[in-house]
C-alpha cells in the first residue's frame, strides 16, 4: 500500500475512533452485538465503556444490568435496573427487568411490584402482565394468574413471541381441577 493511503487510512480510522468515542449510540452497536452473541461479559465491559463516558444512558444501564442478569449477577443486575429507574422513572423496561431479577432471588412480593409498577408505566405491556402472572401463580393466586395471562394475551401483538408459553400456561390453568 502506498504510504498515501496508509496515511488515509489511518487518518479515517482514526477520525472514527474520536467519533465513536463521543456518540454513545456508536459506542452502544459494539455492547449490543456482543450482547446479540451471548458474550455476556463482552457485552458488561463494553455498556460500562457507554456509561464511563455517558453515565446518563438509559439503554447502556438497562442493557448492562440484562447482560449481568443473564450471568447470574442478581444484585448488580438490581443495581443497574435501580439506576435507571432513576434516570426516567416512567421506564417500564427496568421495573419489569429488576422484578425478573426479584423472581429469580424469590423475592416474589417484589418481583409484584415491579411488575405492577411497569404495568403502570406501559399498561400494554405484555412480559409484564406475563411476569407478574408467573410471579402470582408462584404466590398461589390461581385467579390472578389467570386474569394477567388473559391480559398479556389480549394487549400482545399475534406474533408475540411469548404467546405460545403464555397460552400453555392458561390452559393448564383453565382446565378443571381433579380435587380427589
Amino acid at each position: 500500500m502506498k504510504l498515501l493511503e496508509r496515511f488515509l487510512l489511518a487518518t479515517l480510522l482514526g477520525l472514527s475512533a474520536s467519533c465513536q468515542s463521543s456518540n454513545p449510540d456508536l459506542l452502544l452497536v459494539t455492547a449490543d452485538t456482543k450482547f446479540e452473541e451471548g458474550d455476556f461479559q463482552g457485552a458488561i465491559v463494553e455498556y460500562s465503556k457507554v456509561l464511563q463516558e455517558h453515565p446518563e444512558n438509559l439503554r447502556a444501564t438497562n442493557n448492562r444490568g440484562v447482560a449481568k442478569l443473564q450471568t447470574g449477577n442478581i444484585p448488580g443486575a438490581i443495581k443497574d435496573f435501580n439506576l435507571a429507574i432513576a434516570l426516567d422513572a416512567t421506564f417500564a423496561e427496568a421495573y419489569y427487568n429488576r422484578g425478573l431479577a426479584r423472581f429469580k432471588s424469590n423475592e416474589i412480593d417484589g418481583a409484584i411490584a415491579d411488575y405492577t409498577e411497569a404495568l403502570r408505566c406501559n399498561a400494554r405491556y405484555g412480559k409484564a402482565w406475563a411476569g407478574r402472572g408467573i410471579a402470582l401463580l408462584k404466590k398461589g393466586d390461581r385467579d390472578g394468574a389467570v386474569t394477567d395471562f388473559k391480559t398479556a394475551l389480549s394487549v400482545s401483538p399475534a406474533d408475540w413471541p411469548d404467546r405460545r408459553a403464555v397460552e400453555a400456561e392458561l390452559a393448564k390453568l383453565q382446565k378443571p381441577r381433579d380435587d380427589k
